[in-house]
């Protein structure tokens, strides 16, 4: 009887260890691509938790999300452009930090979510022509942009909602997004070298840059052309940082 006490306590024992033990990182030193749902489920199958490289996923038409890269925390860098049938980021929740981040064309990409735990880009965030992305919320946690902030015909955003966290942003581009009306997501940022507002044509409201404009250094640049209002640092110090018809 004591045997089988003492048989069951060891069994017991060692499965507790084995649940508590905690994974080990799977390590990729290189650059990774994914064309096709085939080559993200090979990559999924391996579990990397870190690419020491740049993640390029474009050309893809099966693809609807990163579902399948739940493990993955650490990247250099991420690509993801061209994809035809991606839905949503979905699978990137476990990534804090990326080297660079570029999402271009993906038609019917509506939403950033998974996104929602990435806290800086050291050098450039581009989001280029994703005609249904009507939303970045998926950014809510954002608050460093190391280099360069791009923002570039987007045709469905009407504001940044999403961006109240960023406080920093070296350099921002917003550029021919032709739906947006309001800068509104960009209450808190209160450090940039250059703020560039071109051809927005819908674009009326820059009153979410009032904190910036009225603490920006001397040497900190903004400039605001062809859009539907371009207000002068004048206008933001007469309170004039919204165009009303």
């Amino acid at each position: 009887m004591k045997k089988i006490l003492l048989l069951t306590y060891l069994l017991g024992f060692i499965s507790c260890t084995e649940e508590e033990l905690p994974s080990q990182p799977v390590v990729y030193d290189g650059d990774l691509e994914i064309r096709s749902l085939s080559d993200l489920k090979d990559i999924a199958e391996k579990g990397y938790t870190s690419i020491n490289g740049v993640l390029a996923i474009h050309y893809t038409n099966e693809v609807e999300d990163f579902s399948l890269l739940k493990n993955l925390k650490e990247v250099s860098g991420l690509i993801i452009r061209y994809n035809d049938n991606l839905q949503s980021l979905k699978g990137l929740e476990n990534i804090e930090e990326v080297g660079f981040l570029e999402i271009e064309s993906n038609i019917k990409l509506k939403e950033l979510t998974g996104l929602e735990n990435l806290k800086s880009v050291t050098k450039i965030l581009s989001i280029k022509d994703n005609d249904q992305l009507g939303s970045l919320g998926g950014l809510k946690a954002l608050i460093s942009l190391k280099e360069q902030f791009v923002l570039f015909d987007n045709r469905s955003l009407t504001n940044l909602h999403g961006l109240e966290q960023l406080q920093e942003a070296q350099q921002m581009l917003i550029t021919n997004n032709i739906n947006l009306k309001s800068l509104e997501g960009l209450e808190n940022l209160n450090e940039s070298a250059d703020i560039r507002v071109y051809s927005n044509d819908s674009l009326v409201d820059f009153c979410a840059l009032s904190n910036f404009m009225n603490n920006k250094g001397e040497a900190d640049s903004f400039v605001a052309l062809m859009n539907a209002f371009n207000p002068t640092k004048t206008d933001f110090d007469d309170n004039k940082c919204a165009w009303v018809p």
